[in-house]
């Protein structure tokens, strides 16, 4: 069965009226023959409401796992949890932020991922801690 555009945004519409998510700034929606996808980025670039809100989606998706990948100029990362909605609709959510030697994938070269544990996004999430 093909996924329209159309069917996309139908199912999106739908989870965001049944779920209280964060806002976000861009939404990209990618039919083909073997799929959909949707792509969305969360509307802040600050670490703790980004985390906040990928763990937000998180209790809405399925087969969910969470990354974090340093775009290949290496000046930024962005930190995203991918899962299903329940049509079986691949989703990927995430947040950008600027790379920093000491913060979340100060490990990675440019155009590396890792997979993020749970706990390294509930640590992220908590405001007034300041994490290395």
């Amino acid at each position: 069965m093909s996924t329209t555009v159309i069917d996309l945004l139908d199912a999106l519409r739908t989870h965001l009226n049944d779920f209280k998510l964060p806002s976000v700034c861009s939404v990209h929606l990618t039919t083909y023959a073997g799929g959909a996808q949707v792509s969305m980025q969360l509307a802040t670039h600050h670490l703790p409401e980004i985390a906040d809100g990928l763990l937000a989606w998180v209790d809405t998706l399925t087969h969910v796992t969470a990354e974090v990948w340093r775009v290949p100029r290496g000046d930024s990362l962005h930190l995203s949890v991918s899962g299903q909605l329940s049509e079986g609709i691949q989703v990927q959510v995430y947040g950008s932020l600027p790379f920093t030697e000491h913060g979340i994938g100060a490990d990675l070269a440019p155009n590396g991922s890792k997979i993020v544990s749970w706990a390294v996004l509930r640590e992220r999430a908590t405001p007034g801690e300041v994490i290395l």
